[in-house]
């Protein structure tokens, strides 16, 4: 039955190349059919973070030999609604005024993470750049009052190479 299968996708992959179905950018569009983008954002933060790059080593021990970078770890929760697995993401992070709806600042990322149809990961990044460089010296939550988060996925690399951009 399972070759059966396989010969018969692999005939409908032949079909699509040469003119017989969908064209192949039109059958990457849809994320899962019902109208849900490939990649959906189910989450998003950032934080304080303190880099050890001497850390990400293979070896079993390891002396600090080098010095920790003080920075910010970006994060997004995604969900892959696409009938393919997710080899990579490009996403942004982003900070928007309320008040007229400028872009104050992003961030852009390419984080590698392998995310089968249906599931959920965590995306995370470092960045050495503070989320804003506007303060608002009124503000009791961190200088950042009247702005908005958020991620918008500008990418998506799938399992097969194929890539479908937003």
């Amino acid at each position: 039955m399972f070759r059966t299968l396989r010969k018969l996708s692999a005939f409908a992959a032949l079909l699509a190349a040469f003119g017989g179905g969908p064209s192949p950018a039109r059958a990457c569009l849809p994320g899962g059919g019902d109208g849900r983008p490939a990649v959906e954002v189910l989450g998003h933060g950032w934080k304080r973070h303190v880099h050890s790059p001497w850390l990400e080593t293979t070896n079993w021990y390891v002396e600090a030999d080098g010095s920790d970078v003080e920075g910010f770890k970006y994060k997004a929760v995604v969900r892959n609604n696409a009938r393919r697995a997710v080899r990579a993401v490009e996403w942004e992070y982003r900070f928007v005024r309320l008040a007229d709806g400028a872009l104050v600042s992003s961030h852009r990322f390419t984080t590698s993470a392998r995310i089968k149809p249906g599931k959920t990961k965590e995306l995370s990044a470092f960045s050495v750049t503070p989320p804003t460089r506007l303060l608002d010296a009124a503000s009791a939550n961190g200088g950042r009052a009247g702005l908005a988060e958020q991620i918008a996925i500008r990418a998506v690399v799938f399992e097969d190479g194929s890539r479908q951009t937003f």
